[in-house]
């Protein structure tokens, strides 16, 4: 075939191969000074910065439910008193 040749191989591949190598230990763009981070650390309420604006859920729509009130009389679940041949 014109214009092909022996070893091709994808743009993203040949970047990795002919590029700088990358050190995924190096650290400094975290530990030098003047370092501060946009993370939000809050996973209930989680925030975002997008161009510029802030984005975040409605806190009335995305809370979960409130837990059912506890029943106050005895469970009867567990018990098999009413099951023919399943007393013990």
């Amino acid at each position: 075939i014109e214009g092909a040749r022996a070893g091709w191989r994808p743009r993203h591949e040949r970047v990795r191969r002919e590029g700088p190598p990358r050190d995924g230990l190096d650290v400094r763009d975290i530990n030098d000074v003047g370092f501060k981070t946009r993370r939000s650390t809050d996973p209930l309420r989680p925030t975002f910065s997008i161009h510029g604006m802030d984005i975040f859920d409605d806190p009335i729509k995305t809370r979960p439910k409130c837990l059912p009130k506890a029943h106050a009389g005895p469970t009867r679940s567990l018990h098999t008193d009413d099951i023919e041949g399943a007393r013990a």
